[in-house]
């Protein structure tokens, strides 16, 4: 059984229609199951096109590019020229010149010992010393592979990489350091059910105090109720500062009787600080990559860079727009009002009883009338559309009682 590895190898064939049918047919089902083998193919299939869509266009250069490609080889032809040197005069003449010099050196090494107190010599407790300054120095030394500047572009480019990633657990560090002073950040939402005296007076309350307090209202919904929809009641959903969220809802309740009243609080601060750690890794990401793709010079890297970019922007986006709700939630506290009038007040004395008195007196004099015009042509309606039966049944009952009279007179003729 192939692993994911060898059907990869075997893409390039694959687009160019080289491979065998038993094997076109087990990499096609391959891929309907792997989705990173199709996320594969779908790249190299990109870059296929954009190469075959460059053909027969002539590619220019910039203008400075062989200016700049001739200092490069002459820095690097100045860097090994010395080095080049040295290592031919240590081939040639080091031999002659040190031998002199070296034999003297172990001359002076075997004398020493009986000429000098052995006290003069370093100790082993030294040595340890001695090592560990020696390591300092050679950690303090840069790698051999990173010193150049021009001539080492694969590995600049594998160092800047390691930047990229390696930053963020720096960026994870901060985090959890501003973590330790950022406020609270937590989403509030109240529900109010009240009964009112007068709901259009108590509405306009409530968007006075709303609007005093620098929140505003999201939406409101008002219907009619009642035995002749003269009650009014209506839901409206306001938003507040979340700073005087205690103070609105106690001052709400005092507009009318309270018949359902609660009140949530959730804490996002952890996630609040999760994002923004990740917005500032990902921003960082973004500026490394940037700096790569305008380095970068082969089409591939390009191709790559350019699709990590946008995935990283994408990243990006959606972790703002989070953030972004977050601190409206946060910011602005959330509060439901639900208000019904009631049809007999309770709070004060009111004479709403007796308004409009005489036009509703009419209102209901006409009302009656025409119920009973209705009734009266429903009546003639039912009679005419029942007429055959009616007459059926006149005949019958006629029949009838003819019948009966019969039997009761042959009755008092035999008595």
């Amino acid at each position: 059984m192939k692993n994911c590895e060898q059907f990869q190898e075997m893409l390039s064939a694959y687009i160019d229609d080289l491979v065998q049918p038993d094997e076109k047919s087990e990499l096609e089902e391959h891929l309907e199951k792997c989705p990173q083998c199709q996320q594969e193919l779908n790249e190299l299939q990109e870059t296929v096109n954009l190469i075959r869509s460059l053909q027969g266009e002539e590619l220019v250069p910039p203008a400075s590019f062989r200016r700049e490609l001739r200092q490069k080889l002459e820095s690097t032809a100045e860097i090994s020229k010395p080095q080049k040197e040295k290592r031919n005069l240590f081939n040639i003449s080091k031999l002659q010149a040190w031998l002199p010099l070296a034999a003297a050196a172990v001359l002076l090494l075997i004398i020493t010992p009986f000429a000098l107190d052995l006290n003069m010599w370093p100790t082993k407790d030294s040595s340890p010393e001695i090592a560990m300054d020696q390591k300092m120095r050679t950690n303090e030394m840069p790698p051999r592979g990173l010193a150049g500047s021009d001539g080492s572009g694969l590995q600049s480019k594998a160092l800047e990489e390691n930047q990229i990633f390696g930053s963020v657990d720096v960026v994870e560090e901060e985090k959890s350091i501003v973590g330790e002073d950022i406020e609270q950040k937590i989403i509030k939402t109240g529900y109010l059910n009240l009964e009112v005296d007068n709901y259009n007076q108590v509405t306009a309350s409530t968007k006075e105090m709303v609007q005093a307090w620098g929140g505003y209202i999201v939406n409101e919904n008002t219907y009619a109720f009642g035995p002749n929809q003269n009650l009014l009641a209506g839901n409206i959903t306001l938003r507040v500062p979340h700073q005087v969220f205690d103070e609105a809802l106690r001052n709400i309740e005092e507009l009318g009787t309270v018949r359902n009243r609660s009140s949530n609080s959730q804490d996002v601060t952890e996630e609040y600080v999760d994002i923004e750690g990740r917005l500032k890794a990902m921003r960082l990401k973004e500026e490394r990559l940037i700096d790569l793709l305008a380095k970068s010079g082969s089409l591939g890297d390009v191709l790559a860079l350019e699709n990590e970019l946008a995935r990283t922007r994408a990243d990006l986006e959606a972790l703002e727009g989070r953030l972004k709700y977050l601190n409206n939630r946060t910011e602005y506290s959330t509060i439901n009002l639900e208000l019904r009038e009631t049809l007999t007040p309770t709070q004060q004395i009111s004479t709403t009883g007796f308004k409009g008195i005489m036009a509703r007196t009419q209102q209901a004099f006409i009302k009656t009338i025409n119920t009973i015009i209705t009734g009266l042509g429903n009546l003639i309606v039912f009679i005419g559309g029942n007429l055959p039966y009616i007459v059926l049944g006149l005949g019958l009952l006629g029949s009838g009682w003819q019948i009966l009279k019969k039997y009761r007179k042959q009755d008092e003729k035999k008595g």
